[in-house]
Order: C-alpha cells, then sequence, then structure tokens
C-alpha cells in the first residue's frame, strides 16, 4: 500500500523517537507541566483506537472520544497532524499516568500491633541460705565441740 507524504508508519516513529509510553490524563492536560512540555516539543501522538483494529495516529494533541496519547522520549521528525499508520502497540514502553487524580485517594489506618498473648508457665524458685552462729561450747576436745554443735 502507497504512503503518502502525509503519513508516516510507527515504526519508523519508534526508530527515530525512542519507544514511547502512553499517557494516561486523569484530569486537564493543561496543569500538567510534563505532558504540556512534551506536546511543545513535537513528542505527542494521538492515537485514535477503533473497533475494526485499523488504529491510526496523528502526530500533537487532539482530543476526542477513544484516543489515547503516546509520549515519546525525543521529538517527532515530521509536523504536527501528520498522519500515522500501522500502530505496534508491542513497541510500547511501559510509562506512569500522567496528570492530577480526580479520586481522593483512600487513607487506610495501619492496624496497631497487639501484644502477644501471655502464656502461663510452671517455674521452681529454690532459695539457699547460710546462717552462721557463734556458740560457745564446754568440751574436752575440738572435735567432741563439734559435735556436740551439730547436735
Amino acid at each position: 500500500m502507497p504512503i503518502s507524504q502525509n503519513s508516516l508508519r510507527f515504526s519508523a516513529l519508534v526508530h527515530t523517537s525512542g519507544r514511547p509510553h502512553v499517557a494516561t490524563l486523569w484530569g486537564d492536560p493543561k496543569e500538567d507541566r510534563s505532558f504540556m512540555r512534551a506536546l511543545q516539543e513535537n513528542r505527542i501522538l494521538s492515537v485514535q483506537q477503533n473497533a475494526s483494529g485499523s488504529d491510526f495516529g496523528t502526530i500533537g494533541f487532539h482530543e476526542g472520544k477513544n484516543l489515547s496519547y503516546f509520549v515519546f522520549p525525543k521529538a517527532l521528525p515530521q509536523a504536527r497532524n501528520t498522519h500515522v499508520i500501522g500502530i505496534k502497540y508491542d513497541l510500547l514502553d511501559e510509562g506512569e499516568p500522567v496528570g492530577k487524580g480526580t479520586a481522593t485517594p483512600v487513607k487506610r489506618k495501619e492496624p496497631k500491633p497487639r501484644p502477644p498473648a501471655l502464656k502461663v508457665f510452671a517455674v521452681t524458685v529454690r532459695s539457699v541460705a547460710t546462717i552462721e552462729t557463734a556458740l560457745e561450747i564446754k568440751a574436752l576436745n575440738p572435735d567432741a565441740a563439734k559435735e556436740s554443735a551439730l547436735k
């Protein structure tokens, strides 16, 4: 199929400008600096997705239904409104969502850690003590004194 001068193959864009990522616009793109910078640098491709599978793109930012926006790492070599055919989704790079979200993120409370359950144990404690008492014992010899004191 011949390609007109205003048409370009998607693979040629990827070859010259790098692998694009899909920009998901959650709000007004004018509020997103990085998206607007990419638009000013001619790095945006608006891709019309058709149910028939014959998706095509147009260089630049165009609003409408069933559109995806591809952001290239380098400037696109063609002028805005150039028709791009042969969209190959396997040539896309994974990217981050672009724009400010309209939904408020849900803040979940972190559960407080529970103290571990206490267990019951049987424990034996032995106390040993030494008591010294001085005694005066009358005996015939030291051995007899010792024996008398033990009684």
